[in-house]
């Protein structure tokens, strides 16, 4: 009779090793999808915003030809802190492009730096260098007068 308990034993802790690592690993794509929907809500209200300031900007034209139309490039910047602000996972999102398509459209991409925590893996000797943008593009279209 052979003696396998050494065997078994270290089966055992590179399974557990093995089960930890993909743990972590499912954990930190479920950040990063998070963090993915968060850019993209963001960016979709930015468009959005925009696009319904356009629809303003027409009918108030429409009304008085004297208006003076506020530009949604120049308050885009104002108006993605506005809505950052409310959202911790997007707090220090920067605008990345605006641009007006066309009379009706606006498009826009918005970043964000990843938040990606990584966790001490072996007892704290490696952790990983996690970094980058997350980085979403929306464009919406309105309904001038």
């Amino acid at each position: 009779m052979t003696n396998d308990r050494g065997s078994q034993t270290i089966l055992g802790v590179a399974a557990t090793v093995f089960l930890l690592a993909l743990t972590l690993v499912a954990a930190s794509a479920t950040q990063l999808n998070r963090q993915q929907v968060q850019v993209k809500v963001v960016a979709d209200s930015l468009a959005l915003d925009l696009a319904d300031l356009l629809q303003y900007n027409a009918k108030q034209l429409a009304a008085d030809p004297t208006f003076v139309p506020t530009s949604p490039i120049e308050v885009a910047p104002a108006e993605l802190a506005s809505l950052s602000d409310g959202n911790a996972g997007t707090a220090s999102a920067r605008l990345r492009a605006v641009q007006q398509v066309g009379l009706d459209q606006m498009a826009v991409t918005v970043c964000a730096p990843n938040r990606l925590a990584g966790a001490p893996i072996i007892g704290g000797l490696f952790r990983p260098v996690l970094g980058g943008e997350i980085c979403a593009r929306a464009q919406a279209q309105t309904v001038l007068p």
